[in-house]
């Protein structure tokens, strides 16, 4: 079953200080460390939150990547909900459209699919349950060593 829901205005990254994932609403935070009464903006700071509305955690801007909304097959996160929502950045495969191993990008305003497939182009997502999301599979991120077991 495919389907989009509100989970497409949430971002992930990894902490800063563990490596853990963490999810939820993105902002970035500018922190002035000294300033000399001046417009002087030299020593400006930008830390990348991920917070949930109660905690914030730094994250390694690298690795931050919004959810498309969508759900996979299969995800070798485990069986949940949770563990199957498509995020840019993972690496999703697809028997049934030869696609062997592609990155899940943002461009131009929609979701889609980059290299791997059959076409140089990158391929869009479409939004209804009669697509064939539903046949992907998360297979690893591009962020993990164990994305191409």
């Amino acid at each position: 079953m495919s389907k989009m829901d509100n989970s497409r205005y949430l971002f992930r990254g990894k902490r800063l200080d563990s490596g853990a994932w963490e999810i939820g609403h993105y902002v970035p935070v500018i922190y002035e460390e000294t300033w000399n009464g001046q417009d002087d903006h030299e020593n400006i700071t930008v830390k990348h939150v991920i917070t949930n509305g109660f905690t914030q955690e730094v994250i390694q801007i690298e690795t931050l990547g919004q959810s498309t909304g969508l759900y996979a097959a299969k995800s070798y996160r485990g069986e949940s909900e949770a563990d199957r929502l498509i995020w840019e950045g993972d690496l999703i495969a697809s028997k049934s459209y030869s696609l062997n191993a592609g990155r899940v990008i943002y461009h131009d305003g929609i979701f889609g699919i980059e290299g791997g497939y059959w076409s140089p182009e990158p391929v869009a997502f479409y939004k209804d349950a009669n697509s064939g999301i539903c046949r992907l599979e998360i297979i690893g991120t591009i962020h993990d060593k164990e994305a191409c077991k």
